[in-house]
Formats: structure tokens, C-alpha cells, sequence
């Protein structure tokens, strides 16, 4: 598995478990907000306008006000009816609930897009490689052009040793078909064994081993 992918996988897993936890949160927010609500329907519809507005009359009446003030004592913070003391952790909720679903919203939105993007053909490291072995390439045919000339230059050097040895055959005044026998004849072999690895006649080895003897006395002479 490449690293993207591994990317993709652990990026999906967090989304799912983004979502899993946003819905857990929206349905407890949504059965609290309904409990609260009927809560709240409950006191409204249970007691008389006049009540309500009575005790909402009893928290701003001014001879209670006035009363407190000469007696040094602050004045009474405006809190409103029972219910409205919890619309500010209703909202905090509300925007809380719109932030994270704003949040998975975006997540998914950069996954969408993230998958639409196309993958990168060659990477850098595997272009690098490439390049690498186009320079092993380029030299291995350069070793072997030069060692094809250095054949060809060893063909030509063996062809012109051949020449030389049958001009020194011919000079001496032997055939270059006996140039075998001539060898083995100096190599001390009977005339039986010459004619039969040559495939000369045993006349033409005796007669090839004699020329070898006398070409070997000049030579043991000159030595001695």
C-alpha cells in the first residue's frame, strides 16, 4: 500500500468517525432541546398570563428598587422570566452543533477534492532511477564498441601472424600443409604418429622428419 493511499484510509477514518460523533451529539442536543421545549410549553401553558406577568413585574418594581438603593444594597439584576435564563445555553448549543457539522462539511468538501486530483505519473524517485540506468545503459555500449574494435584488432593482428608464418614456410621451402608434421616431427614424435595425426602418408612424415633433423643441425652447431 503506497503512502497516499495510506492517507486516504486514515483520512477517511477520521471523517467517518467525525460524522459518527457529530450525529451522536446532534441527536442528544436534538432530545435535549425537545425536553427542554416541552419543558417550557408546560410552564407557559400551566400558569395565567397575569402570574407571569406579575412575577415579571415583581423583579422591576421600582418602589422594591428604591427601597433596596437607601438601603445601600445594589440593585436587583434584571433576570427575566425562569425560561429565559436558558436561551443562552441554547444558542451556545446552536452554534457549537454549526460549527461541527461546518467542520465534517469541510472534511469531506477536501477528501472530494483530494480524490479528483490526479495521481502523479512518475515520481521523482523512479524518474531519478530512470535516468541512472539510461547512464548504465549508455556506458555498457560504450565498453562494448570499444571491445568490439579491440576483437576486430586482435582478428587482424592472428590474420597477419598467419601470413608471416606461411611466408617463413615457403621461404624454407616447405608446404604449409606440412606445417603441422614439421612441428610435431621437432617435438621428437615417430613417423607412424606424424603421418597419423597429419593424415600424411609414413613416406611424407620420414621425409618431414629428416628436413626437421637437418634444420635442427645448424642450430645445435650455432649453440655449441
Amino acid at each position: 500500500m503506497t503512502q497516499a493511499a495510506r492517507r486516504a484510509s486514515t483520512r477517511r477514518r477520521a471523517i467517518v468517525a467525525a460524522v459518527s460523533a457529530s450525529g451522536t451529539l446532534v441527536s442528544t442536543t436534538r432530545v435535549s432541546f425537545i425536553a427542554s421545549a416541552q419543558r417550557i410549553r408546560n410552564r407557559l401553558f400551566s400558569q395565567k398570563p397575569l402570574a407571569i406577568v406579575a412575577g415579571c413585574r415583581r423583579h422591576y418594581h421600582p418602589d422594591i428598587f428604591f427601597h433596596r438603593a437607601a438601603r445601600g444594597a445594589a440593585a436587583p439584576r434584571a433576570l427575566g422570566p425562569p425560561f429565559a435564563r436558558r436561551t443562552g445555553v441554547r444558542e451556545v448549543l446552536w452554534v457549537l452543533i454549526g460549527a461541527l457539522s461546518g467542520y465534517v462539511l469541510y472534511q469531506l468538501w477536501r477528501y472530494v477534492v483530494l480524490r479528483r486530483q490526479p495521481v502523479a505519473e512518475v515520481p521523482f524517485q523512479a524518474a531519478l532511477d530512470a535516468t541512472s540506468l539510461r547512464h548504465e545503459i549508455d556506458s555498457l555500449r560504450e565498453d562494448l564498441a570499444h571491445q568490439r574494435s579491440t576483437l576486430v584488432a586482435l582478428s587482424q593482428t592472428l590474420d597477419d601472424l598467419k601470413e608471416q608464418v606461411e611466408s617463413v614456410s615457403v621461404a624454407q621451402g616447405i608446404s604449409p600443409e606440412y606445417n603441422e608434421a614439421l612441428v610435431c616431427a621437432r617435438r621428437g614424435l615417430g613417423v607412424e604418429a606424424i603421418a597419423e595425426r597429419c593424415g600424411i602418408s609414413v613416406a611424407e612424415a620420414e621425409l618431414v622428419r629428416s628436413l626437421a633433423e637437418r634444420q635442427g643441425e645448424p642450430d645445435d652447431e650455432s649453440r655449441g
